[in-house]
């Protein structure tokens, strides 16, 4: 948790970046500390795959290559236990000497229903009783 001493009237949470919160608890204390430092009409604008949207693009390999860079990307999704895993291996080139270094990554994001982010903005106040919303959602499918 955070607290900081501005306000704001925009939180910004792009490109995917939610769906690093693995659990629903991390999902709702993220979703907290935005609520506790948005002003009281601020709002929270964000964006997530859902299930559909990593049955859709992370079911095959792919790469990206330049002259500056070789990217290799090897990616899945495991619908029963709602985990998608990217396994990245890029070759930058140095400047200096113009040599390529090989970097490993692995990725891990979870796929939340609708349902689960909808209850979730709820329960820290993003959504009122009174049917006011105080985010702007997009769904990648």
């Amino acid at each position: 948790s955070f607290m900081l001493m501005a306000r704001f009237n925009v939180a910004l949470c792009t490109f995917d970046s939610l769906n690093h919160m693995m659990t629903l608890d991390d999902l709702e204390t993220v979703f907290a500390n935005v609520f506790r430092q948005l002003e009281a009409k601020g709002i929270f604008v964000f964006d997530m795959n859902l299930e559909s949207g990593f049955l859709n693009r992370w079911v095959q390999p792919f790469n990206i290559v330049d002259d500056e860079t070789a990217v290799m990307v090897n990616s899945h999704y495991m619908p029963e236990e709602k985990l998608a895993t990217a396994h990245i291996t890029a070759f930058l080139k140095n400047e200096d000497d113009e040599i390529y270094r090989r970097t490993d990554v692995t990725l891990e994001q979870r796929a939340y229903s609708i349902h689960e982010v909808f209850e979730t903005l709820a329960a820290v106040g993003f959504i009122h009783l009174e049917g006011k919303i105080r985010f702007l959602f997009h769904i990648t499918v």
